[in-house]
């Protein structure tokens, strides 16, 4: 039996926060599609209101001052301060208040899906405080009850709503276990991980018949979403996390792609995230401060050695895919596909690794030492770059000559 439409969307501070607040693009902006045509109805509270609003604030201000740091190290850039044209670069970015422009567009968000804010007056303190006391969710946690009392006021709110509208469909998003607890066993509330299964849920029980449409499509276009992939990693579109060097030879070895949800679904279109398996072989070098020697009176390496690294990894991409309808609606095409970030290789992605410069070419995992060539006169110990003292000495024995 179909649900009834429209279905209510509630979305906890932490989903809100993982969208980035790009309340115009995206995840949210799907929500608000699916607003504009009747197919929902978001509801929030005005404890979540204010946390959104306290962590735009917040991150945004973090954001302005790490912006200012980062150019400010860029000393290769310094004589732009004095170009008309530059010199914007260099302002102090904490005094532009951009988070007040971002705290804006959350305020017209709200306003743009008609959100119903939940108050909290009429919410039980004697009901707050049994389940406090009791050890129900969200206060299962002794350590952190005292600091659940604002989700609980949220959950006892949503209740309350879910209550009054027994026939209406809720669907909660949060990562939040207490809320999940909380929440279990009611009827027509229904709690996901993810604003993406938000809407999945959501497309999945609006459109049903559409379905196998999305799938053909993507089945028929399998090979033009394997080359956009392919051409957007080749160009380099990756987040490399390790602590040095950067990528010089770059190979994919496989591609697997799957549907990982349906964003927005409708007879004249549609859109779904499409998640890729990637599977690459990197080579990078770097400075091996491990196998370099440093001389701590003149402050310099007195012999430096580049190391270079082959490393296997198996990471992920996600990817949008648009589609269209064509003239009789009894088909999707792809419209464009589009990335929705770069490929993050780092040491969680990275299955192996091998050494390839010489001084691990016999034994990958232990250092084997250089060529010789010469013997110190006083001790007798072969004399080679690692401990050269520079006069026809070795290091140790050179002080002394």
């Amino acid at each position: 039996m179909g649900l009834d439409f429209p279905l209510y969307v509630f979305l906890d501070t932490n989903i809100i926060m993982k969208t980035g607040f790009n309340f115009n693009g995206g995840a949210l902006l799907n929500l608000k599609k699916y607003h504009d045509a009747g197919v929902i109805l978001v509801i929030t509270n005005q404890i979540i209101v204010n946390e959104v609003e306290n962590n735009i604030k917040r991150q945004v201000k973090e954001a302005a001052s790490r912006v200012k740091n980062f150019i400010e190290r860029l000393y290769c850039i310094t004589e732009l301060r004095h170009s008309d044209e530059y010199k914007g670069l260099f302002q102090d970015f904490r005094k532009q208040k951009w988070e007040l422009f971002i705290v804006d567009q959350w305020k017209n968000y709200l306003k743009e899906t008609d959100c119903v804010v939940l108050q909290n007056a009429d919410v039980s303190i004697e009901l707050l405080l049994d389940d406090y006391f009791n050890g129900r969710a969200p206060f299962e946690s002794r350590q952190e009850k005292k600091y659940e009392f604002p989700d609980a006021i949220v959950i006892k709110s949503l209740l309350k709503f879910a209550e009054e509208n027994p026939i209406s469909t809720v669907i909660v998003a949060t990562e939040d276990q207490g809320w999940e607890k909380a929440l279990e066993h009611r009827n027509n509330i229904h709690t996901v991980k993810q604003i993406k299964d938000v809407l999945s849920y959501i497309s999945k029980e609006y459109k049903p018949e559409n379905v196998e449409k999305i799938l053909l499509c993507i089945a028929d276009g399998h090979q033009r979403i394997i080359e956009y992939i392919e051409r957007y990693l080749r160009d380099m579109n990756i987040d490399f996390q390790m602590d040095h060097g950067d990528i010089e030879d770059f190979n994919i070895k496989s591609i697997k792609i799957a549907m990982e949800s349906i964003d927005f679904i409708e007879d004249e279109d549609a859109s779904v995230t499409v998640l890729a398996a990637v599977k690459v072989v990197i080579k990078y070098s770097f400075f091996d401060y491990e196998n370099s020697v440093y001389d701590k009176e003149d402050r310099c390496y007195i012999y430096s050695h580049e190391g270079r690294v082959r490393e296997f990894h198996e990471s992920q991409l996600s990817i949008t895919v648009n589609m269209k309808s064509d003239e009789s609606q009894k088909r999707y095409y792809i419209d464009d596909i589009e990335s929705d970030g770069d490929m993050v290789l780092n040491e969680d992605t990275c299955c192996e690794s091998e050494r390839l410069d010489s001084l691990y070419e016999e034994e990958p995992d232990e250092w084997i030492g250089e060529k010789f060539y010469d013997t110190c006169p006083d001790c007798g110990c072969k004399i080679g770059h690692l401990n050269d003292g520079g006069n026809g000495f070795c290091l140790s024995c050179a002080p002394n000559h």
